[in-house]
């Protein structure tokens, strides 16, 4: 009697682990079969991803102060960029950390990244986001920008997740005589 009732309960014992792992399966089948019959769902999600991950970036430029003594920015760059951008430009920024984007003055100082246009390269399969640093004074906090300065970003995937891969900034704009200051309703 307990033979036939040790191979019962390893009867069913194995009955329900090959139930479990079949379910899995068919889950993990019908999410690939999912993105592979909607690549343009798949597309969109890259590109929220992608704005997300330029966006944060782009609160984070804000607390790097390229003042500070050059042990306190290397750490300032790894605790705040890291997460955000390649093993590679983190490397190159902590090299050399005036090359990397910041804080330049106590004021103005960079607020975020508004992005204009977002661009996927489907030969390399990276994006190139354009856009521009918005830098504010406590002036500007309740709208407009004190400054602007152009801004692109490449973003490649990397190790599974968008990673920001290179950051060139361009040359400030500046407003002539007949330009009105931008404001924000």
């Amino acid at each position: 009697m307990k033979k036939v009732m040790s191979f019962c309960f390893a009867l069913l014992l194995s009955v329900s682990l090959f139930g479990c792992q079949s379910q899995a399966g068919t889950q993990t089948a019908a999410a690939g079969t999912a993105s592979a019959q909607d690549p343009a769902q798949t597309a969109q999600a890259d590109e929220n991803a992608v704005s997300t991950l330029v966006e944060t970036f782009g609160k984070k430029l804000q607390l790097v102060s390229l003042l500070s003594p050059a042990d306190t920015l290397k750490k300032s760059i790894q605790e705040n960029y890291g997460p955000y951008v390649t093993d590679g430009l983190l490397n190159q920024w902590l090299s050399n950390p005036s090359s990397a984007p910041g804080r330049e003055t106590s004021s103005p100082w960079p607020d975020h990244i508004e992005i204009a246009a977002l661009t996927y390269h489907s030969a390399q399969k990276t994006y190139t986001v354009q856009g521009s640093v918005i830098e504010l004074t406590s002036t500007e906090q309740t709208g407009g920008a004190a400054a602007k300065r152009p801004v692109m970003v490449e973003v490649v995937k990397s190790g599974g997740a968008w990673k920001i891969s290179q950051v060139t900034l361009g040359a400030y704009k500046t407003k002539t005589a007949q330009e009105p200051a931008e404001t924000v309703s």
